[in-house]
């Protein structure tokens, strides 16, 4: 309904502590009563009662819904992508009848910004808005796109952010539909945003990535100070997070946020990521010349 606004959230407990970090953006810039719908399979009591407090404490509400361990099991993960980025495929089935949209957002990002006019944003019969990648990124999606047969290349989107339209899922036949694209072998290069799309395939509303989803590898760095004023969702994707390295683009954004939340006495042990980048092509150059 106006006025407030639910989100989808997962995670296990190797990544509780970037999740709060998004959690505590979200409730800084965002004043709208929130209902956080959280799927979760592998996390602990202590985590769980931990994320709802934190959030109780922001005045939001969180309400837990198990996903059977079995769900997804065998679906392609990468050490930074698990099966709890395929949750989110079952929100027409978990969620309650009355929730007609949902906000799904990845861990790896923070909310810098108020987000409620995207929220509430005219579905025009979509199945989903979300953001398709940078112009850095299009000849890496044209080519993905062509090798798992995505028939709309442009709609082709970043499933980190979703504004998923419930009523629309619930008559889609999903579960179905996961089934079916599951068993066809394909060759897929980003796992969970290639199989979400296939799923949604035809079915998008494309909003813009430099205000909802200003993903760090699409952003060039003459842009960076234009951006900052602009996005209010920035997505660390990808494997360089910013928990690991302080030189990557934004890397203070999430820093702020991480210092107002209840990890802040934790003191980070961060790389130069130019550094590691640098050592290792010099490792790849001493290999070669050895070959």
């Amino acid at each position: 309904m106006a006025g407030s606004m639910n989100i989808l959230l997962s995670t296990n407990d190797g990544y509780v502590m970037p999740l709060t970090v998004l959690m505590q953006s979200l409730f800084e810039n965002n004043s709208e009563p929130i209902t956080i719908y959280f799927l979760w399979s592998d996390l602990s009591e202590q985590s769980k009662a931990f994320i709802g407090r934190f959030a109780a404490q922001h005045g939001a509400e969180v309400i837990f819904i198990e996903v059977g361990e079995d769900e997804f099991r065998g679906l392609p993960t990468k050490k930074y992508i698990s099966r709890e980025t395929y949750f989110r495929l079952l929100a027409g089935e978990l969620l309650p009848a009355d929730v007609d949209r949902i906000l799904w957002l990845d861990a790896d990002m923070v909310v810098n910004g108020d987000i409620s006019s995207f929220y509430h944003s005219d579905f025009e019969g979509a199945a989903v808005i979300a953001c398709p990648h940078g112009s850095a990124m299009r000849p890496v999606i044209l080519e993905d796109c062509a090798m798992i047969g995505i028939e709309h290349p442009e709609q082709y989107f970043n499933a980190g952010v979703m504004l998923c339209n419930l009523e629309v899922w619930r008559n889609m036949g999903i579960p179905e539909r996961i089934a079916q694209i599951a068993s066809v072998p394909r060759q897929m290069k980003f796992p969970g945003q290639d199989f979400t799309n296939l799923v949604f395939n035809g079915r998008v509303k494309t909003a813009d990535w430099r205000e909802y989803n200003c993903m760090i590898h699409s952003v060039m760095p003459e842009d960076i100070p234009e951006l900052k004023e602009v996005a209010k969702i920035i997505h660390y994707v990808g494997s360089v997070k910013p928990w690991q390295f302080t030189d990557i683009p934004f890397e203070d954004i999430w820093t702020g946020y991480y210092m107002r939340s209840p990890f802040a006495n934790r003191p980070l042990r961060r790389t130069s990521y130019a550094k590691m980048k640098a050592v290792w092509e010099m490792s790849q150059k001493r290999g070669g010349a050895h070959e």
